[in-house]
């Protein structure tokens, strides 16, 4: 029976269509980096290091850091599966700046990461660090929400999944949202129904998360020192529209 919150967060991985989403993605990684053979790539939050094995599997020296050691031990048996090698850690993306890592050519901060940030404060200290640990020609990419669509038509539900684990017990996500005047976070609720042998259980969490917009992204790139940033509404590099777009793909160069 699944009991833990990281647990759960390892099933809801599997409700991932992978192979669509990095079909998406990994083309504009690989065009933001060049040829990855020898190239240093900072994972930052690298739940099961998806993203990692890949580019690990196209030449890159890749680092990744999660604060789940489950999913860091998922990440460590999908890249021995792939026959490739990444250095996978547990840490707080909040102790960057305290551990000592070396330059990277990318870093990736995926999946809304950057929204968790507990302020805008620790955002900007954040972007700060991830400037600290590029190259010479390093750059960040980044995915966030854009909440100044999400606030504007009251979003708040997001779509409901379904998954089952190897031993069988079934589990529902329910995730929504609820928006609050003149803050500067939301909270997302996650509520996780989960079914073995016999009864349903539950499991509830609450994650606030930074109501990031375009122009608040873009002003704490050009504090933290970068040279210029690139905002997309997809990783087709799609122009962003943020009266229209919920998705907010940044591609900054130090």
């Amino acid at each position: 029976m699944v009991a833990t919150f990281d647990d759960v967060a390892l099933v809801y991985d599997e409700t991932i269509d992978w192979g669509s989403r990095l079909g998406r993605e990994l083309p504009f990684l690989l065009s933001t980096i060049g040829n990855p053979t020898g190239k240093r790539v900072l994972d930052i939050a690298c739940g099961t290091g998806r993203h990692s094995i890949e580019l690990a599997a196209r030449g890159a020296v890749v680092t990744a850091i999660d604060v789940s050691q489950s999913m860091l031990e998922r990440a460590r048996e999908l890249a021995m599966e792939k026959g490739v090698q990444c250095q996978f850690t547990q840490m707080d993306m909040t102790d960057l700046g305290e551990t000592a890592m070396g330059e990277f050519d990318l870093v990736l901060c995926l999946g809304n990461t950057l929204a968790l940030s507990k302020s805008f404060e620790a955002l900007q200290q954040l972007l700060e660090t991830i400037l600290s640990r590029l190259s010479e020609e390093g750059s960040l990419v980044a995915q966030v929400l854009n909440f100044e669509v999400i606030l504007q038509t009251g979003f708040r539900f997001l779509p409901l999944k379904h998954s089952q684990t190897p031993n069988g017990t079934n589990a529902v996500f329910f995730r929504f949202f609820d928006h609050y005047v003149a803050e500067e976070t939301s909270d997302l609720f996650i509520t996780t129904f989960l079914k073995g042998e016999s009864d349903w259980h539950m499991l509830s969490s609450v994650q606030p998360v930074l109501n990031l917009k375009e122009e608040l992204v873009t002003q704490a790139l050009v504090r933290a020192g970068f040279s210029r940033a690139e905002i997309f509404a997809g990783y087709d590099e799609t122009p962003f529209n943020a009266k229209n777009d919920r998705n907010l793909v940044i591609r900054a160069h130090k």
